[in-house]
């Protein structure tokens, strides 16, 4: 007998030329890694921001606080460092073990 096997595709936040799609992922069904988003957020890594990223608001959900991303400084295999978007902040450095969610939306 055929048998069909089925995917749960999680929504890919894609640059558009609006800006990013809205999407939210979550501990449960994403794997918060280097990879994740060096291949989802790549405008986030540039000094001189696109439209697209002008336009989008990027919220990162730890276990203690809440972020909204300007842009992502540095990036390493077990963390990342992150620019708030007021510049007297600094850079904060958040652990990917201490993700519990990244949500993605339009400004």
């Amino acid at each position: 007998p055929a048998t069909s096997l089925s995917i749960n595709r999680a929504a890919v936040a894609a640059p558009t030329s609006q800006g990013y799609q809205t999407a939210t992922y979550t501990r449960k069904d994403t794997e918060f890694d280097r990879r994740f988003f060096e291949t989802r957020f790549t405008g986030f890594f540039r000094v001189v921001m696109g439209d697209a990223e002008k336009s989008t608001v990027v919220t990162i959900k730890t276990m203690k606080n809440e972020y909204t991303v300007r842009r992502i400084s540095r990036i390493t295999g077990n963390e990342m460092h992150i620019q708030l978007p007021q510049a007297s902040a600094g850079d904060i450095n958040i652990s990917f073990s201490e993700i519990v969610q990244v949500t993605v939306k339009p400004k």
